[in-house]
């Protein structure tokens, strides 16, 4: 099956994951509070020391908790009251920033990552999630200006400066970007988020086995931090390497089942092995985490068409193209759906155009996929059956009409000649006829 699918990466995607507060036994999120008392609890999956968490940090993870399950209603509401109760927890504040974006409630979104970054000007989470939201709304330069600005007040926060290089990677800064990261890395050679920003500049300048390196020595420092996992896929998809790119989104996902960009990566390699049942799982997650990601819902229709709902893969073509009017794919795709499958209430005719119009716009909008000529011959050719056929049809119904038209005339005069010969014939044989008249002649004189 033939699709136009778009993987992504952390910085591109602009989705959401929840920050929690750290549980891992690691030092706490750059510039952000003191995690508060902890009362060491046994050993994690990975075999560290477990944080448990007590006070307003517990709250903030089973606030985390209860939206990873599904309840962001319920899980903004728990953060709302913790930060009117607690206003100077920054991780909280981030938190509420994420669940309003989820909730597509995007100017308290950011109003919750400024409050944050007031209290904690480093917080990586708050300064790369500030920037991404405001990329998503078109105002890029405003990031950069903004990333700079906190950097000059705070140069020591390395989390200030990784929100820089994520507003300079986004706009295809990427030699910039990769400097700043080294400053970051020279400070900290551990920090992975510098790392995996560091590996995205290089692989955007096919620096492929630079960037792959650095992802391993990232992996690791942390191998269960999701993101490193997911950007090393792409790094892999990039050598050709698809089965070891596919295990890493898978891995990415189950390390964090809201990292959308690795739930919608995974789903993607998985729509081209034409697994679209499990993929639709992964798609739908990806939505589920990132609402407003144009390239999750263009992968969840791929998807969706693959398994044969075409009305569901149409909802989410249109979906994306209403996030983002300029994505080609989605006109194309929209296009091959149209041509391949039955419609519901869409007669073949309609559908056939419709598709060579997706095909247009998808021109007209720079797509240039190599067997679009092909599609666009096939939809030309299409219609021309199509409509040879719906014209044959109705000659056959004309000369059915007439033929029909004949023998009613014909079965009428018939009938009109029947009727006069019953009615001649029941005329004739009810005619009186006169009784005979019989002279008779007396013998004799004549009175």
């Amino acid at each position: 099956m033939t699709t136009t699918s778009r993987l992504t990466t952390a910085g591109l995607l602009l989705s959401l994951s929840l920050a929690g507060c750290a549980t891992s036994g690691g030092p706490a999120p750059d510039g952000a509070p003191a995690a508060g008392a902890a009362v060491m609890g046994g050993n994690g999956a990975d075999g560290t020391p477990r944080r448990r968490l007590v006070g307003d940090d517990a709250r903030v993870e089973s606030a985390v908790k209860r939206a990873q399950g599904g309840d962001l209603t319920g899980a903004e509401r728990d953060l709302r009251e913790l930060v009117a109760r607690n206003p100077d927890h920054a991780l909280a504040w981030t938190n509420l920033g994420i669940l309003h974006e989820r909730l597509a409630q995007e100017e308290r979104a950011l109003e919750d990552y400024t409050q944050a970054l007031e209290r904690a000007p480093g917080l990586a989470e708050a300064n790369l999630n500030a920037v991404r939201l405001l990329a998503r709304r078109g105002q890029l330069s405003r990031a950069e200006s903004e990333a700079r600005a906190r950097v000059a007040r705070h140069p020591g926060a390395p989390g200030a400066r990784l929100g820089l290089v994520q507003a300079l990677l986004l706009q295809k800064k990427t030699a910039e970007a990769a400097t700043e990261a080294k400053r970051v890395l020279k400070d900290d050679e551990q920090n992975v988020r510098a790392m995996e920003l560091l590996a995205a500049a290089w692989l955007a300048e096919d620096k492929v086995e630079l960037a792959r390196m650095v992802l391993e020595n990232a992996r690791a420092i942390d191998p269960r931090d999701a993101a490193i996992h997911n950007a090393l896929g792409l790094v892999q998809l990039r050598m050709n390497e698809r089965p070891q790119a596919l295990e890493s989104f898978k891995l990415a996902s189950t390390l964090q089942p809201d990292l959308a960009e690795a739930r919608n990566n995974h789903g993607a390699l998985l729509n081209e092995a034409q697994d679209f049942e499990a993929a639709i799982v992964e798609l739908r997650a990806a939505v589920q985490s990132a609402p407003n990601d144009a390239a999750a819902h263009l992968n969840l229709g791929n998807a969706l068409r693959g398994k044969g709902e075409v009305k569901a893969a149409q909802a989410a073509y249109e979906k994306a193209l209403s996030l983002d009017p300029k994505l080609e794919a989605a006109w194309f795709n929209l296009g091959i759906l149209y041509l391949d499958a039955q419609v519901p209430e869409v007669d073949d005719l309609a559908r056939y155009r419709q598709a060579l119009g997706w095909f247009e716009t998808y021109k007209k909008q720079g797509g240039k996929d190599e067997e679009l000529s092909e599609y666009v011959r096939d939809a030309t050719r299409a219609i021309d059956r199509e409509e040879r056929r719906l014209e044959r049809e109705q000659k056959a119904a004309l000369r059915r009409a007439q033929q029909a038209d004949a023998d009613a005339t014909r079965a009428a005069q018939a009938a009109k000649a029947a009727a006069d010969t019953a009615k001649s014939g029941a005329v004739g044989a009810g005619a009186k006829v006169p009784p005979a008249t019989t002279t008779i002649e007396a013998s004799g004189s004549k009175p």
